[in-house]
């Protein structure tokens, strides 16, 4: 018996690679975007301890001249809060873009999957009408074999 074998194999594996690559990007941005979700935290985290910091600071006069150097501090967490948000939202723009992508070689890849189980699907049809075709050669050839052994007999 013949063993299916798929014309446009080489074009399945590759579509297959491209939607691994796809999702293999999309994993990779997830990553960096949980890492910028937890520099926010962290950040938000020390604004909130430094505020503290700085209205007991405000409050005590011996600590006054800590004040400029807490607010210096604050600012610099701002301006980095402002940064990593930034990037979170360019980071989801990406991300967006690499789903659409691993969505498209999904599709892509599906069309040759089907166009593969359809072919094969026919190659096995095939095989079984030619395996009927045969057997009922071989059931009239029988027939026949016995018919001149019974007209020899008679």
């Amino acid at each position: 018996m013949k063993k299916f074998k798929f014309r446009l194999e080489g074009l399945y594996k590759f579509r297959l690679e491209l939607e691994r690559q796809a999702q293999l990007e999309v994993q990779q941005l997830r990553l960096e975007e949980s890492l910028i979700l937890k520099n926010l935290h962290k950040i938000r985290d020390q604004q909130e301890e430094w505020g503290k910091a700085y209205n007991l600071a405000t409050q005590n006069p011996e600590d006054q001249k800590w004040i400029f150097l807490v607010e210096q501090y604050l600012i610099a967490l701002d301006r980095e809060k402002i940064n990593q948000e930034v990037k979170l939202a360019n980071l989801r723009i990406t991300l967006e873009e690499a789903i659409r992508k691993v969505e498209k070689a999904y599709q892509s890849r599906r069309q040759v999957e089907l166009l593969r189980e359809r072919e094969r699907e026919e190659f096995y049809e095939n095989m079984e009408r030619v395996e009927q075709r045969e057997m009922s050669e071989l059931n009239a050839i029988r027939f026949l074999h016995q018919q001149k052994e019974e007209e020899g007999r008679i």
